[in-house]
C-alpha cells in the first residue's frame, strides 16, 4: 500500500479514478488526492492516517479539500 499508483487503483472506482498528489502512509501522515469524474470534474480529498499495519489494516480519517487543496472540515 505504500505505492501511490497501486493505492489509486484500490481507492478510485473505474468511472471516478483517484490521483494521489501527496502520500505519506505512516501513522500521523497525510495523503491528498483528487478524483476525476466522467465530465472532467475533480473533487479533492485527503486522508489523515491513524494506523497502518501492512498489508492488512489501514485506518484513516477521510475528508474533502477546498479549491486550494486544503482540508475543508465543514464539508460532509
Amino acid at each position: 500500500m505504500g505505492r501511490p499508483r497501486k493505492l489509486e487503483r484500490w481507492w478510485g472506482p473505474p468511472e471516478w479514478p483517484a490521483t494521489f498528489t501527496r502520500h505519506d502512509l505512516v501513522a500521523g501522515g497525510e495523503s491528498r488526492y483528487h478524483m476525476t469524474g466522467p465530465e472532467g470534474e475533480q473533487p479533492g480529498g485527503y486522508w489523515k492516517i491513524s494506523e497502518v499495519e501492512e498489508p492488512t489494516r489501514l485506518v484513516v480519517h477521510d475528508g474533502f479539500t477546498d479549491e486550494t487543496g486544503n482540508p475543508a472540515p465543514a464539508t460532509p
